[in-house]
């Protein structure tokens, strides 16, 4: 698991993957992700 070697305190690929994917659709769709358009506005 090359993975691994990238986390600080060897953390799982399993730990990682679902924050980065809740990061890239914060990134994306800031909004969309609570599932009401203009919470921010």
């Amino acid at each position: 698991e090359l993975t691994v070697a990238f986390i600080p305190g060897g953390s799982s690929a399993e730990d990682i993957v679902p924050f980065a994917f809740m990061l890239l659709i914060l990134l994306v769709r800031p909004r969309g992700l609570f599932g009401a358009e203009g919470l921010f506005d």
